[in-house]
């Protein structure tokens, strides 16, 4: 059984970071330098002896392992990009990002502090829209960058004027030029901003505490804006600060080279990074990302200061005029100066000051805000996309009229609309999805407390999940033969549902005893009813949510071989639970805040409850535990306030072989167990 560490050190300890980043002229300072000729050797070389330093320090340990994983995959991302797969070097990218990401590093935004960006221009303009970033219809001029491709507009910031110098150069040789200050509009909401933190180089926190200091908080600010979980081999060793940047180092290593030929068409020690972002963008449709980084235009202009990039988020839905070349995600996420002319200052640090003293605001008066009192929004012809979070917690909208060209419906597009009643195209009404929808993102529609009825058209493929959570007043919906994948909990908290009109014609699922099931699996991944649920014989899975928040159960049956997570989480009317021999696992937050659920008698075949698989049920007072019974997770049975009695059908000696994880009883009552002697 695997440990699970999170990190809680206060204070890091960092005499093996200087172990490793140590020394008088490392090889493993950045940004790094090559000789242009072989990108792919050059990284090689760097990471052997990077590994070999890892191993001397942490010999035989979960760390250099993972690290040295890295380091492969990277390699393994720059070959086949080299030899002409892009598209296979992405998805290598996207794999090594699902598991480096959990030991996230982000930007605490809300310490960013004023931004700048100068840009060439014809003639003296006072323009904020002239510097936001380059519009969607100027792409053929956009050229490769080091975290953006060839045509794709991102919008690069310095925290100092001195550094977007030394990069452009546009202040020496006098060009016609104009520069503004950023500032982060500090009412976005935390969880709309995700900016990767490559911006501390090894050198630095091994030379300087408060450096230090300042990866330790964001390490923690990280893990707190999302979370996070080692799985570590080895019982006692420590996960901290300094280790997830020697994690990280590699993929900020392959991101760190001075470019080599700066007027050549290819760069290679562009691929890793840039196929970073494209990774960023797409798994954080409709937020703001982006990524901080120290200057690799030259190791003197990495001592200035730090960049940041904020790629654009695509070609905006047209709702309103004036927003059609230019990113509103950005455009809500920032607040600019008016533009000054460089020719008309004697030097930067004269240009820095007058900047500083000047006020902030849009570039566009459109901002999502601007929906807030809106009642009725039609989304002209020919769009395609309702983009993520567009018209997220306008709570005045009673009414959506799509064109018939919309394929795909963004996260959250729609989340806390809770006036929204009708979504329908020109052509048809009554809560009408027409025509080319396909697909339907996660939490699309949740907390429409307001919307009825939805119908979905015969081209749906995919409806994400959670889409219609807390949607309390809804009562029908369909499936039509189209649909390949249904998310979990699609109907979490939908206490109305009367009818799901799955058609008949469907390979992938089937209609049974008020449950929509995945025919292969045999699994559950949407139920409804009120009363007495009992499940299918049949059915091997209770899947993600399945049942989530459904107040009106009373009781439920079932013999399934797994009970998912969130399954019957906030039931909460449900006073009786039988479950039957069959049932082996229960997973993580199945019974949450079940609080009327007074008494549990597990079967003989079950093994495992999960973490906080019944936290809350305030009303529990007896639990029956099976002898073969072997795990109960952290946290499983938390508040059960009112327990009183646990029989366990085995030995006092059995009983304490069983794995309990930390607090799996806390703030439990005053219970009693009872063994079988």
């Amino acid at each position: 059984m695997k440990q699970i560490y999170r990190f809680v050190s206060a204070t890091s300890n960092w005499d093996e970071f200087v172990a490793v980043f140590g020394g008088e002229d490392n090889e493993l300072s950045l940004p790094r330098r090559w000789d242009g000729k072989d990108y792919y050797s050059d990284l090689d070389g760097l990471f052997f002896a990077y590994l070999e330093r890892i191993n001397k320090v942490y010999p035989n340990s979960f760390l250099a392992k993972r690290v040295a994983d890295i380091c492969s995959s990277i390699l393994d991302i720059v070959r086949i990009y080299s030899h002409g797969d892009p598209a296979e070097a992405y998805y290598t990218m996207r794999s090594l990002m699902s598991e480096l990401i959990e030991y996230p590093m982000y930007v605490n935004w809300r310490q960013i502090g004023d931004l700048f960006r100068m840009t060439k221009t014809e003639s003296n303009v006072n323009d904020r829209t002239r510097i936001i970033h380059a519009p969607y219809d100027v792409r053929t001029k956009i050229s490769t960058c080091r975290y953006s491709i060839a045509g794709f507009p991102c919008l690069y910031l310095s925290d100092s004027l001195e550094l977007a110098e030394m990069e452009m150069g546009l202040f020496t040789s006098r060009t016609k030029a104009i520069a503004a200050k950023f500032t982060l509009d500090k009412d976005v909401d935390t969880k709309d901003i995700i900016i990767l933190e490559l911006g501390f180089r090894p050198q630095d926190l091994v030379n300087n505490k408060n450096k230090r200091t300042d990866l330790e908080k964001g390490v923690r600010y990280s893990i707190n804006t999302c979370y996070s979980s080692l799985d570590v081999s080895e019982a006692n060793e420590q996960i901290g600060a300094p280790q997830y940047y020697m994690l990280w180092y590699p993929l900020l290593a392959a991101s760190s080279y001075v470019r080599s030929g700066r007027d050549d068409p290819f760069a290679p020690e562009y691929v890793v990074p840039q196929l970073l972002t494209q990774w960023l963008r797409n798994m954080n449709t409709g937020r703001l990302v982006g990524v901080r980084y120290f200057s690799c235009y030259s190791k003197k202009a990495s001592d200035v200061g730090m960049n940041y990039v904020f790629p654009t988020s695509g070609d905006p839905i047209i709702l309103k005029d004036g927003i059609k070349q230019f990113c509103p995600v950005l455009n809500e996420a920032f607040k600019i100066t008016e533009t000054e002319y460089i020719l008309e200052y004697e030097s930067i640090k004269q240009l820095s000051e007058a900047l500083g003293k000047k006020n902030t605001k849009k570039a566009f008066k459109l901002t999502r805000k601007d929906f807030k009192n809106e009642e009725k929004v039609e989304i002209p012809n020919g769009e395609m996309y309702i983009a993520a979070r567009s018209f997220k917690d306008c709570k005045y909208l009673k009414k959506v009229i799509l064109p018939n060209s919309i394929i795909e419906i963004g996260d959250r597009a729609f989340h806390g609309c809770e006036a929204l009643e009708t979504i329908h195209t020109n052509t048809f009404e009554h809560g009408a999805f027409f025509h080319r929808l396909e697909e339907i993102g996660d939490n699309a529609f949740s907390g429409c407390i307001s919307l009825k009825t939805v119908r979905f058209p015969d081209t749906m493929r995919q409806i994400g999940n959670w889409t219609f959570y807390g949607c309390k007043q809804l009562e029908t919906i369909n499936i039509p033969a189209s649909v390949t994948q249904i998310g979990k909990g699609l109907l979490s908290g939908c206490s109305s549902i009367k009818n799901i009109d799955l058609d008949v014609e469907n390979e992938q699922y089937c209609h049974s005893s008020r449950c929509i099931i995945e025919k292969n699996e045999k699994t559950i991944v949407v139920g409804y009813g009120s009363g007495i649920i009992s499940t299918p014989d049949d059915i091997r899975k209770i899947g993600e949510g399945a049942f989530s928040k459904n107040i009106n159960i009373e009781s439920v049956q079932t013999s399934a071989k797994t009970i998912g997570k969130w399954a019957f989480e906030g039931c909460l009317n449900m006073t009786t639970l039988e479950l039957g021999d069959g049932v082996e696992e229960i997973k993580e937050w199945a019974f949450q805040d079940c609080t009327n659920l007074i008494e549990i008698s597990f079967p003989t075949t079950l093994f495992r409850i999960g973490e906080e698989a019944f936290r809350g049920c305030t009303s529990l007072k007896q639990i029956s535990f099976p002898r073969h019974l072997e795990y109960i997770g952290e946290g499983a049975f938390y508040a059960c306030t009112s327990l009183e009695t646990i029989r366990f059908d085995g030995t006092k000696e059995e009983w304490d072989a069983i794995e309990k994880r930390m607090d799996w009883d806390l703030n439990a009552g005053e219970y009693q167990v009872l063994c079988n002697p």
